[in-house]
């Protein structure tokens, strides 16, 4: 047999009601943007060795000096830290390591065109541009073609 309940109860279960719908509702598994920030503080860290790197070659080693150390006219001891350096800061930024890979190769990939004199014309830049687009397209389909099949298969 159905109690029924008092006129006070149903109107502090009505407002209760009211006031969960009203204020607003922050998922759990979505942190906010300065905790995501301090969670990837670490990475910003690492970086900073790479920047002090980069900032030594720059100010005190001449470039014909490293131009052809690993391979003739590759400037490597300077791209590789710069690389690493800046897919570090980008990764931070971005708070996303594939994101910041992208990005950091196609710095990289513009100052390797500087570094060898590659004189830049529109066609240089849309063409690394799309490249580094057809990348990110690219992982992102592989990425959610993946997730999709491994949710079939468990169903």
């Amino acid at each position: 047999m159905h109690k029924a309940k008092s006129r006070l109860v149903r109107e502090a279960a009505s407002s209760q009601d009211v006031e969960t719908i009203a204020r607003p509702h922050r998922s759990a598994d979505k942190p906010r943007l300065f905790t995501r920030y301090l969670k990837q503080l670490p990475t910003l860290i690492v970086s900073l060795p790479f920047g002090a790197v980069v900032f030594y070659i720059l100010t005190k080693i001449q470039p014909d000096r490293i131009a052809h150390v690993p391979v003739p006219h590759s400037y490597l001891l300077l791209l590789i830290p710069f690389f690493l350096f800046s897919f570090w800061v980008m990764t931070f930024l971005l708070l996303n390591a594939r994101r910041g890979f992208f990005l950091s190769l196609l710095l990289t990939l513009f100052l390797f065109f500087r570094l060898q004199a590659v004189i830049f014309t529109w066609q240089v830049v849309a063409y690394s541009l799309l490249f580094v687009i057809f990348l990110e397209v690219l992982f992102t389909l592989t990425k959610r073609i993946t997730y999709v099949g491994a949710s079939k298969k468990s169903t």
